[in-house]
């Protein structure tokens, strides 16, 4: 299997240079009315959250959010984001067209089927309502907005820490012909690795610990997309490393933005 070339464009929080130097300073993280991340589709993206600011979520004053992508309106387009409920905080009943992916990564997670605990992922496809909140703890969420669509797409609510790791060190939590051409899965990164490229491209969120790879280091709640021509290759990593890895996604990050 082949990695990227070393010479690879790479965007670090949405500012263009080149791999492997050392990242530049961030751009502005919201972006403009056409969204975020959305027009280097064909670059390596990289984003530290650490480099961006808590933005308040819309209408929920205490839910905060860390976009890391965006393509469409500020409020209606498809989204990736690091989330933050403050205690007690509750969201207003709502729909999610195209259907919504949540991983629960700290405190609990509230809506109409119960209490979700860190470890949870969540899918809801389209035509699901919910009225989201959290407990005194608050919560912190990984979400993607408006990239499970259909209706037809299955309803899950995975605790990750009751699957087994498979042979190849994965928990997968769909697979594509699950409605969709995409899979995700969650990833126990190892020492060192060689991910070839794959059709569709590759998202890699940091879970837990940290890695290292030709793009540099990848701190936990770092967000790394690949598009389809690029591989990655793992320079070294920690004990506890853990990824959630979406490939085959890439009709997500394309303009125009429209319906899937």
């Amino acid at each position: 299997m082949s990695s990227s070339s070393p010479a690879a464009e790479v965007e670090k929080n949405g500012t263009a240079v080149e791999a492997p130097k050392s990242p530049a300073p961030p751009a502005a993280d919201e972006g403009d009315e056409y969204g975020l991340n959305f027009h280097n589709a064909d670059s390596v993206v990289i984003v530290d959250p650490e480099k961006l600011e808590w933005r308040s979520s819309g209408p929920a004053a205490k839910v905060e959010r860390k976009r890391f992508f965006r393509n469409g309106p500020w409020e209606s387009g498809r989204v990736t984001s690091l989330v933050r409920y403050r205690p007690n905080a509750s969201f207003p009943l709502h729909p999610h067209p195209e259907g919504e992916e949540i991983l629960v990564l700290d405190g609990v997670f509230k809506d109409l089927r119960g209490d979700h605990t860190s470890g949870t992922f969540l899918l809801n496809p389209e035509g699901f309502e919910h009225q989201p909140s959290t407990d005194e703890g608050g919560n912190l969420i990984f979400v993607r907005l408006r990239q499970y669509p259909g209706s037809s797409r299955p309803q899950k609510a995975i605790q990750t820490a009751e699957l087994p790791w498979d042979s190849e060190g994965k928990k997968i939590l769909y697979a594509a012909g699950e409605g969709g051409t995409d899979t995700q899965f969650l990833w126990k990164v190892p020492a060192s690795a060689l991910l070839a490229p794959v059709e569709g491209g590759r998202e890699i969120f940091v879970v837990n610990g940290s890695f290292v790879s030709e793009f540099g280091n990848h701190p936990i709640r770092s967000w790394i997309r690949l598009p389809s021509d690029t591989g990655l290759r793992v320079e070294g990593a920690s004990e506890d490393a853990v990824a959630l890895v979406r490939e085959g996604a890439e009709a997500c990050w394309r303009l125009p933005f429209q319906s899937l």
